[in-house]
């Protein structure tokens, strides 16, 4: 059983849906940063945003439920099925990136594939953050 990461980075959430519509791939989980602070947003009383941390909370809580799900179908199938989970990145930057690969290795403790999906951006990540993806694609949309 194969465990796929597309992280997409863009520069609005617009994009990121489109994309999702879009993608000719299909995942098992999509995670997405403005829809989880969004979430919290409006299920906080004073309506405020909530802060990094606590949404950073929430995401690594959606990759864990991500993450058992695939131990338990890795578990009940014989073949080789394949999960593919989508990440919409807020920020694209080396300490994010190493802290995501880190709770993933920590969880999952097998290899995994780790892409980069650049949507609509002109402006480069550096060199050190692209080579932690396996891939990297930058597309136009």
């Amino acid at each position: 059983m194969e465990l796929i990461i597309d992280c997409v980075w863009c520069l609005n959430r617009k994009d990121f849906v489109k994309f999702n519509k879009s993608a000719t791939e299909e995942y098992s989980y999509v995670i997405d940063y403005y829809a989880i602070m969004t979430k919290l947003s409006k299920s906080d009383v004073k309506g405020e945003e909530p802060g990094d941390s606590v949404i950073g909370l929430h995401i690594m809580k959606s990759f864990n439920n991500s993450l058992n799900k695939f131990k338990e179908l890795h578990e009940d199938e014989d073949g080789e099925p394949e999960m593919k989970i989508l990440y919409l990145l807020k920020h694209l930057d080396q300490e994010t990136i190493s802290s995501i690969q880190k709770f993933i290795t920590g969880s999952h403790g097998e290899e995994y594939g780790f892409n980069l999906i650049v949507l609509n951006r002109e402006d480069l990540p550096k060199r050190k953050v692209l080579t932690s993806f396996n891939n990297v694609r930058f597309i136009d949309i």
